[in-house]
């Protein structure tokens, strides 16, 4: 069987590969079912600005707003103002078959469509409640605190369809006449907050994960900018398991995982039961914004509240310090070794650059603004690039720069703050992790990464790997962070991460001579605390 095909005009490549680990799928599956369903998915996505997720073989998945530079001319687009990114984004519109394909073809699995039309931006056309249940918890409890929410609706005179999220969780859609964005929102919260009441033993609205006591999480803010899952896309999880409509009455009998790429268009047959479940539109009941105005918006109250604990945290800590302790620096809490080994893994930087804020400031790191305004520019690479911040700087000042993290969520942000700066054409991007990197043949005139600290006194073994990339008469520049009390907060293998300058020298090679071994101080912010540190700084040139 070939691996190629065309449809509907469409170049389908590589269709036998397999679609990511734990799939039990292959790409051909992905795109037979999307062609399979294509009139049943279509409805959900049609005139929405869409989020997809893709994930490229042997990367992790990573989720792109942006349609890209390379996108036919013929695949619908919008432009519209994220708020949440503070840009102009231009998102794609799956308006037909031709676009689901081309999509298939891009390996994006996950499709998430915004809750209002691009032609009506300020109006939501559904009220989303999503039931998420604690970690480990079996499907049943989501399953009775979705019913929580249905009889909250029937209280008021609404009703909606529900459906997998394809995780482990639920969606309620309740399809509403014409309603503004704050409305849309006020009445989501009320609708959870009536839910609780009915079992506040069972589920909760507390937005802040460490209050939710292993309740199912009723959370209330899929309004405004945000974006839902569509009914029968795909998820990325192990047996690519499909966002699938339940009939109300048949809750009890089903799993998440009885939906899958492997069997949902068979279960569909002819049919389309979200369109068959879905009531008619129907007005938002007034008490449900009178309550929903009077609540808080959990975001913003999660906001004020993990100020006031970081406060409170820091104050003790203080109070400790005062009294003689010396097991904290008062910044932050401290971490356990378990929560500390997580922050060396890929998986918690993929989850801490899933989300819309900034993790980093965007501005380039000290030290290489210092070491390299004087250079001539030529090709650089940056590993452990995050966010993109020093690759950026280093392209608006004449460098070709490779961005490399072993972030797939990381270097995704760092494209797309790249395109924003207008050095997309002189930058490009490489999944690695320091820890096995090699050059594999390429090398660069500067070689840098900063703040890079993998454990247990990995970083030597880091600089030697990096060295094997720096051309000869080239430059290698690694910064990180000195030991220092105001690191307290860390664990122990966290300060045992932590290097001096010249704990580095063994890992470079013959053929290098150390141009700076020093610490250099400065001061930095944390949680509105301004600390001093001192950054370990190492640059070398290869001379041969």
């Amino acid at each position: 069987m070939s691996t190629d095909d065309i449809r509907d005009g469409v170049s389908l490549t590589n269709l036998d590969q397999p679609l990511f680990e734990g799939a039990k799928a292959t790409k051909r599956d992905l795109v037979d079912y999307l062609d399979a369903a294509a009139d049943r998915i279509l409805p959900g996505l049609r005139g929405r600005p869409l989020s997809v997720i893709r994930v490229l073989r042997g990367q992790q998945p990573f989720m792109q707003k942006n349609l890209p530079k390379y996108a036919p001319p013929w695949l619908g687009r919008v432009r519209l103002w994220a708020a949440s990114s503070h840009r102009e984004v231009e998102y794609a519109l799956c308006e037909d078959r031709r676009a689901l394909l081309w999509f298939g073809n891009q390996r994006a699995v996950e499709y998430h469509p915004t809750l209002m039309r691009a032609e009506r931006w300020d109006r939501p056309t559904h009220l989303v409640m999503d039931i998420d249940p604690p970690d480990g918890g079996p499907f049943s409890v989501a399953v009775a605190a979705v019913r929580l929410v249905s009889r909250a609706l029937a209280e008021v005179g609404m009703s909606g369809a529900v459906k997998t999220s394809g995780a482990k969780g639920l969606h309620v859609f309740v399809p509403i006449t014409e309603t503004s964005l704050v409305d849309a929102a006020a009445a989501t919260r009320a609708l959870a907050a009536r839910a609780e009441r009915l079992d506040p033993d069972l589920a909760t609205t507390a937005f802040i994960r460490e209050d939710r006591d292993g309740k199912v999480f009723l959370d209330a803010t899929r309004a405004g900018g945000a974006t839902v899952v569509a009914v029968y896309s795909p998820r990325i999880r192990p047996g690519t398991p499909v966002s699938f409509p339940v009939p109300w009455e048949d809750l009890d009998r089903v799993t998440p995982a009885d939906f899958t790429l492997g069997n949902a268009a068979n279960l569909l047959a002819d049919s389309d039961p979200w369109t068959e479940l879905m009531p008619a539109e129907q007005p938002v009941a007034p008490v449900l914004l009178e309550e929903g105005h009077e609540l808080p918006v959990a975001r913003v109250q999660a906001m004020h509240e993990g100020k006031r604990r970081a406060r409170a945290r820091r104050e003790a800590g203080a109070a400790r310090q005062s009294g003689g302790s010396h097991s904290t620096g008062g910044h932050g809490h401290q971490l356990t070794e378990e929560e500390a080994a997580a922050t060396f893994e890929a998986p918690s930087w993929e989850e801490r650059y899933s989300g819309e804020t900034h993790v980093w400031s965007g501005n380039p790191n000290p030290q290489l603004v210092t070491e390299v305004s004087g250079m001539a520019p030529g090709t650089a690479l940056d590993v452990g690039c995050g966010e993109g911040g020093d690759v950026v700087w280093l392209a608006r000042h004449g460098w070709r720069v490779t961005g490399a993290d072993f972030s797939a969520n990381g270097l995704a942000r760092a494209a797309r703050h790249a395109e924003e700066a207008g050095v997309a054409d002189r930058t490009d991007w490489w999944q690695v992790d320091a820890r096995t990197f090699t050059p594999d043949g390429r090398s660069y005139d500067l070689v840098t990464t900063h703040f890079l600290h993998p454990p247990e006194g990995g970083m030597v073994e880091v600089v030697g790997r990096l060295s094997e990339a720096v051309a000869p008469g080239g430059h290698l520049l690694v910064v990180g962070h000195a030991p220092s009390e105001a690191f307290g907060h860390l664990s122990a293998s966290q300060h045992r991460a932590m290097f001096l300058a010249q704990d580095l020298l063994p890992g470079l090679p013959d053929g290098f001579e150390a141009l700076v071994v020093e610490q250099r101080p400065r001061t930095m912010t944390r949680d509105g605390v301004t600390v001093d540190v001192h950054d370990s700084t190492l640059l070398a040139r290869r001379t041969r």
